[in-house]
């Protein structure tokens, strides 16, 4: 759990920096039923493409995402501060990329690259109501500088001992959320797992594979050359987690250390190592919980009945471990634990990952059942992410619509965060107080359209229709949070939205305590085209740029050109908003 409101704040005054990249949306195409007289439907081949999610790219994704290496002395390496770039991806019913089109801010011969690199994937067929359809997403390419080569090369050992082989992986987390833990494989199988922090089973276990998958990773390791490897791969950075291998085979030693080393040249060979350790030595069961966890927990004659277990229950809950948390339901696992982090308990972890099958295993076995707090903050958490689904099912186990969670949101202002239109309307339909505030002043229109809340990815999100729902229902377009902001400044990237808002009264070139106005904020070319034909003075500043300024000096090529054609009295071409 976390809160966007801290995160919108901090970023608030560098976001324009922030964004490199032209935003490019794909609008999702919404299927009906012919009526009489109208055209027949478009073959699958020229319908307009439905956006998919992360999740479902990665579902559909064959093989890798794609990565660059840089040659030496190419000049895009000082424009890749992030180590990558995202290309705008349409695939057609058959799986193929049909087109590819790379951020404009890179120079071409680099957007280039990451373009061929992307049409060069292969995607299992997307679907929609069983059919195969054409999609658009977001691929990310990682680009790196070249490998380093070898200084010399070390034969690599020959195993003559099978028992004297030991695998390890080490992750230590960062100053954030990273997972934290060590797992040691043996030559017979067995598997040591000692989780620190940021996984779901915590403490020292043991396990079991089949010996065939440390077979298998020596000839990952005797392919990779990693005993000509350098030891340390290290960029100078702060905040990043630390991940180091080792292998012993009869008493000779090798580890590799990688600290964000892909960008100092580390061979992707240590990173797929890093992976294929965790996958052989089923490392899932322990970090974030599998049908093997129970199992394996059993084997260790686990106790069940602990509060370490109920403690344990909630961290599977959060990780999505649906398997899992079915299965320590059924050994008996206390419902009562709490998340370390969060202090949530288990019902509301498993309504905030949005998993409706967890949470009907939870509720039918009692979750929160003696509890109306943990029911009403669950039924935020569910709302928050948008889950139809779960929101039903925990009003109909009695959550009360007046909820509030630990940042004081409302069950409105959780549904309209989420920008899922059905979930705003089960909302209403309790006729709260819609200009009710959080605890950093945020209200339901204000979250709605909060300038991070610009996602693509999930085609039931629809910002525009929640402001309409909201504004219909009496919410007050110029009011406040504790920064100033208004719902007006923080719609950066929504044009509909920000003419649904204009048009009830909002204030054009009201200010927040950073004197920073809507137009100031805007993102889009669509955007800072609705602010200017309804009256934003494209003359204000706020510590000392205009909008102008700021879109010039953050390379936002499209919002320039609007600024500019007005200044000069004349719309660009080809800019009709439709």
């Amino acid at each position: 759990m976390y809160n966007e409101a801290e995160v919108l704040r901090a970023m608030r005054k560098s976001l324009f920096t922030f964004l490199g990249a032209a935003l490019l949306a794909t609008a999702a195409a919404n299927a009906s039923t012919p009526q009489q007289g109208t055209p027949p439907p478009k073959p699958l081949t020229e319908q307009a493409p439905v956006r998919a999610s992360e999740k479902e790219v990665e579902n559909h994704r064959i093989g890798k995402r794609p990565i660059l290496r840089l040659q030496l002395g190419q000049p895009e390496s000082s424009e890749l501060a992030m180590a990558g770039t995202w290309v705008e991806v349409t695939v057609g019913p058959d799986g193929a990329v049909a087109s590819a089109i790379g951020n404009d801010q890179l120079r071409e011969s680099l957007r280039t690259q990451a373009e061929a690199a992307v049409r060069s994937l292969k995607y299992r067929p997307f679907e929609r109501t069983n059919h195969p359809v054409r999609v658009s997403f977001r691929e990310w390419v990682g680009v790196y500088p070249p490998e380093l080569k070898p200084l010399w090369h070390t034969a690599f050992p020959t195993v003559h001992d099978w028992k004297s082989v030991v695998i390890t992986l080490d992750r230590t987390g960062c100053l954030g959320t990273c997972p934290s833990y060590r797992v040691e494989l043996h030559g017979d199988g067995t598997v040591l797992y000692d989780g620190r922090s940021f996984i779901a089973i915590e403490g020292r276990h043991r396990g079991t594979v089949p010996d065939e998958n440390v077979r298998e990773l020596v000839n990952q390791f005797r392919d990779a050359d990693y005993y000509s490897l350098r030891n340390e791969y290290v960029l100078g950075v702060t905040d990043a987690p630390t991940y180091e291998t080792s292998i012993t085979i009869d008493g000779r030693l090798k580890k590799v250390k990688d600290y964000e080393g892909l960008q100092m040249g580390m061979p992707m060979a240590v990173s797929d190592l890093e992976i294929s350790i965790d996958h052989l030595a089923d490392t899932e069961r322990w970090t974030k919980g599998n049908a093997e966890t129970v199992p394996s927990l059993k084997e260790e004659m686990w106790n069940f009945k602990s509060s370490e277990a109920a403690d344990t229950l909630t961290r599977l809950a959060s990780f999505g471990a649906t398997e899992a948390v079915k299965d320590m339901v059924a050994a008996g696992a206390p419902l009562n634990g709490r998340d370390r982090g969060s202090e949530e308990a288990t019902l509301a972890q498993a309504a905030f990952h949005g998993d409706a099958e967890m949470v009907r295993v939870l509720l039918r076995a009692g979750a929160g059942s003696q509890s109306p707090r943990e029911k009403g903050v669950a039924l935020v958490s569910a709302a928050l992410v948008g889950n139809i689904e779960i929101v039903r099912l925990l009003l109909r186990y009695g959550a009360s619509p007046n909820s509030r969670d630990k940042a004081d949101r409302t069950f409105l202002i959780a549904a309209s965060a989420s920008g899922v239109p059905a979930v705003v309307k089960e909302a209403l339909k309790f006729h709260p107080n819609v200009n009710a505030q959080d605890k950093d002043g945020g209200t339901a229109l204000i979250e709605a359209i909060g300038v991070l809340n610009h996602d693509m990815d999930r085609p039931e999100v629809d910002r525009a229709t929640v402001v309409r729902l909201l504004l219909e229902a009496g919410s007050d377009p110029n009011m406040q949070d504790k920064n100033d902001d208004t719902a007006l400044i923080d719609c950066a990237w929504n044009a509909d939205a920000a003419l649904l808002l204009i048009k009830a009264g909002a204030k054009v070139n009201v200010r927040d305590k950073y004197e920073i106005t809507p137009l100031i904020n805007a993102v889009t070319a669509e955007v800072t085209r609705v602010l200017l034909e309804h009256g934003a003075d494209p003359s204000a500043r706020d510590d000392g740029r205009t909008a102008l300024e700021w879109a010039k000096g953050s390379g936002m090529k499209e919002k320039v050109a609007v600024l500019e054609a007005a200044s000069a009295g004349m719309r660009p071409p080809d800019q009709e908003r439709k």
